[in-house]
């Protein structure tokens, strides 16, 4: 397996609340992204990916299961973000979006949450291999709207599950 990592601000924000995790040691690829708008996005992916490099080698060693322990870590990691959200007030409202693979021997198990996107490059072909968890993507799936109203629809940003999101 080859991998690469990137991050970009993008067009909208003047900060960068992406995080990457890259663990060859235990086979742990991801990218977090903090949820632009939120406070403390930055903090929400740095502490997402951070949680499971830490945590994720000591489950693949209680479980013999290796899906389980990253399903485990995973929930986890969601916990302690969603805890920090709810002890400090600086963070209150942060979230992040996580995807991350798990390569176990010639499999690669994807946790994800979110619109940061898992993608399959083969044999020149480029494979999407996960969905967008937001509100115009299940506009989309679901048939409600075409492909280029999704591109343009005012709402293309709002997500329907991230790693948490606590509002008061």
């Amino acid at each position: 397996m080859k991998w690469s990592q990137i991050t970009d601000v993008g067009r909208v924000r003047s900060s960068n609340e992406d995080s990457v995790c890259v663990c060859p040691e235990i086979g742990l690829y991801g990218v977090a992204d903090g949820m632009g708008g939120h406070k403390a996005g930055e903090i929400a992916s740095s502490t997402a990916l951070k949680y499971l490099e830490d945590n994720l080698p000591i489950y693949l060693k209680e479980s013999p299961d290796k899906a389980e322990a990253l399903l485990r870590s995973f929930e986890e990691a969601n916990l302690r973000v969603f805890r920090m959200s709810t002890e400090f007030a600086d963070f209150r409202g942060m979230g992040t979006t996580v995807t991350v693979g798990l390569l176990v021997d010639d499999e690669l198990l994807i946790a994800h949450i979110g619109d940061s996107r898992a993608y399959l490059i083969r044999q020149n072909q480029i494979a999407q291999i996960t969905d967008d968890h937001s509100l115009v993507a299940e506009m989309l799936r679901g048939g409600g709207i075409t492909e280029e109203q999704a591109q343009h629809h005012p709402q293309r940003n709002v997500l329907t599950r991230a790693m948490v999101l606590h509002l008061q």
